[in-house]
C-alpha cells in the first residue's frame, strides 16, 4: 500500500515512477491537473513549481474562496 506524506513533493514522487526524462509517463501530472480542476475549480498549474508538496495543494482546495 502507498503511503504519502503531507510533505512529500509532487515533483519527487513522479521521479520516483519515472527516473529517465526518456521513458513515457501515463500522464499523471496531466491527469491530477485535470482532475483537480473539475472537482475543486483548482488551477495545479497556478502554484506549480517543483518543491511543491501534497500538503500545500491541500491547503489550497480545503480553503474556502471568496
Amino acid at each position: 500500500m502507498l503511503k504519502f506524506s503531507p510533505h512529500d513533493k509532487i515533483w519527487e514522487i513522479y521521479r520516483e515512477l519515472y527516473p529517465s526524462r526518456w521513458i513515457a509517463d501515463a500522464l499523471e501530472l496531466e491527469t491530477l491537473t485535470e482532475d483537480l480542476l473539475k472537482k475543486y475549480d483548482f488551477s495545479l498549474a497556478a502554484i506549480w513549481s517543483e518543491r511543491l508538496t501534497l500538503g500545500e495543494v491541500f491547503a489550497c482546495i480545503s480553503t474556502p474562496r471568496a
